[in-house]
């Protein structure tokens, strides 16, 4: 029981929070890249051209990343836990969750991957020191970003994953169990008739 606590816990009270502070940083993010990019001149540009991109890609990604665990991931393993807590609801079937959360996981790569090409491609978030206010702005944006969706991928390995898996586990057993309680009770032989 502790565990299921902990689960809706970190939902409720860690990674929802967490989201919304991403999803704010990359409001200011997309609002500081337009103006940066109307602002600076060469040799600047070549370097914020492709961080445009990358930035562009990061954005889809993260929402993506965020809005499937917010609207999917989330209430399902929460639907999960409440049938588990009650006892007596049948289960629907978790594969749903697994292949959410093999999902998740490679969206972390993905996402660590696009930071880790902007973060190289400016320098460690470094602007020169020609560049303008707003580019050095963006740059330290950037790089909140990051820590942010590094604490993320911390919280989703040390917390979600673990807790998610061991849910699941025991939505399975639970499942296992109560076909196994049918095919006992089935009369005559007759499968699946009580």
């Amino acid at each position: 029981m502790q565990d299921q606590v902990a689960l809706s816990s970190a939902v409720r009270c860690i990674l929802k929070p967490h989201h919304s502070l991403l999803r704010k940083e990359m409001e200011r993010a997309a609002d500081l890249t337009g103006s940066v990019i109307l602002e600076q001149r060469p040799p600047l540009c070549r370097t914020l051209l492709p961080l445009y991109r990358l930035f562009q890609e990061l954005r889809s990604d993260l929402e993506d990343h965020l809005e499937s665990q917010d609207a999917r991931l989330f209430p399902r393993l929460l639907e999960i836990e409440a049938g588990l807590r009650e006892g007596e609801r049948p289960l629907r079937s978790t594969d749903d969750v697994s292949e959410a959360l093999r999902l998740l996981k490679y969206g972390q790569l993905t996402l660590t991957s696009v930071l880790d090409e902007m973060r190289a491609l400016t320098h460690g978030f470094t602007a020169p020191p020609d560049a303008c206010e707003c580019y050095g702005e963006l740059l330290d944006v950037l790089a909140g970003i990051q820590m942010e969706v590094a604490s993320e991928v911390r919280m989703e390995g040390n917390v979600l994953f673990p807790r998610a898996a061991e849910l699941l586990e025991r939505a399975r057993r639970r499942q296992a169990g109560a076909r196994g309680a049918r095919e006992h009770c089935a009369p005559h032989g007759l499968p699946g008739v009580m």
